[in-house]
């Protein structure tokens, strides 16, 4: 999940209501013969009584697959780095993470841009912080 989390960072994972996780969460989960991992929901499906959720990793360019509600562990809800804490609920979080979860769904198959605007995006002041 780097460039957001990174080597040293600590994490607070917190569980949570399948039915509460939303676009651009951060999730931990599990899957069977794989490693665990935490990645960024970036689709959800939600019809009826089915529930499931299309993850990625940041810097990863395919998503993972979809993983149903019973495989997730929990949601991120802070990291702290360097004496600091960056709380996922911020609304600097909820709008990097959104933008992240719309580029990662528009540039399958074009890496170009999306690598052009997080290059950009780094260098607001707004995100500067987090992403550097």
């Amino acid at each position: 999940m780097q460039p957001l989390v990174r080597s040293g960072d600590a994490l607070l994972i917190k569980p949570v209501d399948p039915g509460e996780i939303r676009l651009a969460d951060i999730i931990l989960v599990t899957r069977p013969n794989q490693p665990i991992v935490m990645h960024r929901v970036i689709n959800c499906y939600r019809k009826s009584h089915a529930l499931k959720f299309l993850i990625q990793g940041d810097r990863v360019s395919k998503p993972d697959g979809w993983v149903h509600p019973s495989q997730v562990i929990g949601r991120l809800a802070l990291i702290q780095r360097d004496g600091k804490i960056l709380s996922m609920d911020h609304p600097v979080m909820v709008l990097l993470g959104w933008l992240t979860a719309r580029f990662s769904l528009w540039q399958l198959g074009r890496t170009t841009w999306t690598q052009t605007a997080f290059r950009i995006l780094k260098r607001l002041p707004p995100f500067r912080f987090y992403l550097s």
